[in-house]
């Protein structure tokens, strides 16, 4: 009964340290497959123009045919196009005269009785 149970135990302990090297290792794979993906957007940006699209705070890179033709310089947000906005998106023009969407999971917008699209509106107050 003994041996049966140090058998069990011995079976179930190896089987747990198989589980943890493994997922340990796919946790690196993951991170040296991201850190790779990061590098090539990177290297390919300073190539093409690039288009950015942002949804959930995560960036994703877009490239386009066309060559840059001007250096990479740090983009600021100028202001909302108000005409662009959807239920769930809100689009920028950007200081370098590009465009930046950002797309959410949840609708940030209502439409009014004229069929404007008004920000909700998610503070809180006193009463």
């Amino acid at each position: 009964m003994k041996k049966i149970r140090r058998k069990r135990s011995r079976i179930i302990s190896l089987a747990l340290i198989i589980t943890l090297v493994c997922d340990q290792n796919i946790a690196n794979a993951r991170e040296s497959m991201r850190q790779n993906a990061v590098l090539k957007a990177a290297q390919t940006s300073e190539k093409t123009s690039t288009s950015h699209v942002i949804q959930d705070g995560s960036m994703t890179l877009e490239e386009q045919d066309e060559p840059a033709t001007q250096p990479q310089t740090e983009t600021l947000f100028l202001n909302e196009i108000t005409s662009q906005r959807s239920e769930n998106s809100k689009q920028y023009m950007m200081s370098d005269k590009s465009v930046t969407v950002v797309l959410y999971d949840e609708p940030i917008h209502y439409e009014d009785e004229n069929g404007n699209l008004i920000e909700i509106d998610n503070s809180l107050i006193k009463t």
